[in-house]
């Protein structure tokens, strides 16, 4: 009875001295605690100002406010002083577009974001829209690193030396490093050029450069910034474990409070998604609970901007001192109604807006048939009925795309339709808008897949398409006539798609190729303003079956 009074005593006395131990190393690790705060911004567009939304409140109709370069800054300066040492901004790219880059290029807004605090950055495709040059200029306003682990650039090119492949940012005596990632369409749907080649193998590249910045560089934590789409996104978080963050763009996704993605790799580690919509309406906010240099646990919180928020005064007078200098806005036409330019249906089905662009480009040049890709038709908002002015127009078709007409044969327009449908039911900026034909498209049919060259590059049809079930061309007596393959057909398309943006390589080799040396917007603008109201409408032009 002693003995097992004695070793029950034993066991308690045991207990007792674990307990303090682990006191003692729940004490050690609460002192060792840090929260890292990641900052993040992604497909700002341009919107250095606030912009208005219409919502219904309460049965309402009612304009709220969003938004804006001064009321993100202010924001960021707030959680800097919440969070002194260990903050750090980050910016998943596509900034690139909008009036003040059409009249400024990347001064205003590169100026603007370096003041805000933005520590680092990787690019987005519409960076590169003017090519290297003009982006290379753009970048002597930058004050913040830019981060490209999968872009190579030649060394007679202008951004030779502009990028880092990979870096290492401390806060709070925690080493953070960081990797960029470009979109691999980077070569369909830009003009980079051919000073520059992007890697299209994600994984290789990131996988690289996270292993190089833990075991050469010592990094506690790996932040990947990513131009390339959430669902890649997802794909590259599964197969590159070494990543603990990814800040990513491309796609507009929003993931609100709680909605970040966790991917859980074998052994506990984890990786977490995040992304903040677009336009600067949220900026993202991410707060990393570190123990002994390892996440311990997260809290995803996007920061909503609005008028809540105030101005900071010092990126308030500088883009107030840009705006100032911008040309002045002329009101050109009145709208009678609403027009809708949301991106997913412009990108994916007959709009008003396409139909009202592509008629307009082939009444001016009296042509046969117009393409325009949805990808290059902007604004992503519904115009309200109204005045209709330069900048609302600047703001539809921001790229200055000039129009080039040639003569295609009819098996090369269809091709071309092939191509605008082959991502469906996905919208697509390869979608095409259309004038003088009609068709229709079963999309439960084969897709076209196109062959790739060096790069990534088109370089022909590997699998024809045959989703195209009917297309007919409007002739000048205003009948529709079946597309003939080997007639030939005068169409107008941007200078765009006719370098072959988007998959179309077969642009490139029509018979003949004129430059009009006009750009969409200069057309539209010179029509408009010789009508008093417009009420652009639908007529069944184009008819996607299921």
């Amino acid at each position: 009875m002693i003995k097992k009074v004695k070793l029950i005593h034993y066991f308690i006395g045991v207990l007792f001295l674990l307990s303090l131990f682990n006191l003692t190393d729940y004490g050690s690790d609460k002192k060792q605690q840090k929260t890292i705060v990641i900052l993040s911004i992604n497909d700002l567009h341009g919107y250095l100002d606030s912009y208005y939304e219409e919502k219904d409140l309460d049965g309402k109709k009612k304009k709220i406010e969003r938004g804006g370069a001064a009321r993100i800054a202010s924001k960021i300066k707030s959680i800097k002083e919440e969070y002194p040492g260990s903050v750090l901004t980050v910016s998943s790219g596509d900034h690139y577009t909008g009036k003040y880059y059409l009249h400024y290029r990347g001064e205003a807004i590169n100026s603007v974001l370096s003041r805000m605090g933005i520590n680092a950055a990787t690019l987005g495709n519409h960076e590169f829209d003017k090519g290297d040059s003009e982006l290379a200029k753009s970048l002597e306003f930058c004050t913040f690193q830019i981060i490209e682990s999968n872009v190579s650039i030649n060394k007679d090119s202008p951004l030779w030396g502009k990028f880092k492949e990979d870096s290492i940012i401390e806060r709070d005596g925690i080493k953070i490093g960081v990797l960029g990632i470009m979109t691999p369409e980077f070569p369909v749907i830009t003009r980079g050029g051919d000073s520059m080649r992007v890697n299209r193998d994600l994984e290789q590249c990131a996988r690289l450069r996270a292993k190089k910045l833990k075991e050469q560089d010592a990094a506690d934590i790996v932040v990947a910034l990513t131009h390339i789409g959430l669902d890649n996104d997802k794909v590259l978080a599964e197969m590159v474990e070494e990543i603990d963050v990814v800040c990513g763009g491309h796609s507009h996704d929003l993931l609100k409070k709680n909605e970040e993605i966790i991917v859980h790799h074998p052994g506990g580690k984890t990786t977490i998604i995040v992304q903040t919509g677009r336009y600067g309406e949220y900026l993202g906010l991410l707060k990393l609970k570190i123990v002994k240099k390892r996440i311990v646990g997260h809290i995803w919180e996007p920061v909503l901007i609005d008028s809540n928020i105030p101005e900071d005064p010092e990126i308030k007078a500088l883009i107030d001192s840009y705006r100032s200098k911008l040309p002045p806005v002329s009101i050109l036409t009145h709208l009678k109604e609403p027009l809708d330019c949301r991106a997913d249906l412009v990108r994916s089905q007959e709009t008003a807006a396409g139909d009202f662009i592509c008629d307009t480009i082939r009444d001016y040049f009296k042509i046969d048939i117009v393409f325009q890709n949805g990808g290059g038709i902007r604004s992503d908002r519904i115009i309200p009925e109204g005045p209709v002015s330069t900048a609302d127009i600047d703001s539809i078709l921001p790229f200055e795309n000039q129009i080039i007409i040639m003569n295609l044969k009819g098996k090369v327009v269809k091709e071309a339709l092939e191509q605008s449908v082959a991502a469906l039911p996905k919208p697509s900026g390869a979608f095409l808008q259309v004038s003088g034909l009609r068709f229709t498209a079963q999309i439960q049919y084969i897709s076209q897949e196109l062959s790739m060259g060096k790069d990534g590059i088109p370089v022909g049809i590997k699998i024809p398409g045959n989703r195209i079930v009917n297309a007919e061309v409007f002739d000048s007596m205003g009948e529709y006539h079946d597309l003939l393959p080997e007639k030939v057909y005068r169409v107008a398309v941007n200078s765009f798609i006719a370098a072959g943006g988007n998959g179309y390589f077969m642009f490139k080799e029509a018979d003949s190729f004129i430059n009009t040396y006009i750009t969409l917007a200069q057309v539209m603008k010179t029509v408009l303003e010789t009508k008093s109201g417009i009420s652009p409408n639908l007529d069944g032009r184009i008819k996607i079956i299921q």
